[in-house]
C-alpha cells in the first residue's frame, strides 16, 4: 500500500495525508468528548454511576453551551435605549446607556 502510495503524484500523497490526519483528529476528538465531557466554564461533565451518555447529545451540549456563550456575549455588547430627546432642530436623539 506504501509503495502504490509513493508512486503517485505528490498532490495524490497531500490529499491523502490531509484526509487522513482529519479523520484521525475527529476520531480523538469525538472518543475523548465521549469518554470526558466538558464545558467552557471549566467544569467536567458529570453524570451519575451507570447512566449511558450518549457520545452525540455531549457534542450537541457542547455546542448549545458555545452558542449560549456567544449569544450572551452578544448581548451584553448591543446598547439598549433609555429613552429620547430632540435636539434643538427638533430631530430625535436616541439616548444610550
Amino acid at each position: 500500500m506504501l509503495k502504490g502510495l509513493r508512486d503517485k503524484p505528490t498532490y495524490v500523497r497531500r490529499q491523502v495525508t490531509v484526509v487522513l490526519t482529519v479523520v484521525i483528529f475527529g476520531i480523538i476528538v469525538f472518543s475523548w468528548l465521549a469518554i470526558r465531557g466538558f464545558g467552557l466554564d471549566g467544569s467536567q461533565g458529570q453524570v451519575e454511576a451507570g447512566t449511558r451518555v450518549s457520545p452525540f447529545e455531549v457534542v450537541k451540549n457542547s455546542f448549545d453551551k458555545i452558542t449560549g456563550a456567544l449569544n450572551s456575549a452578544t448581548e451584553s455588547n448591543t446598547a439598549t435605549t433609555t429613552g429620547t430627546a430632540t435636539t434643538s432642530e427638533g430631530e430625535p436623539v436616541i439616548l444610550l446607556k
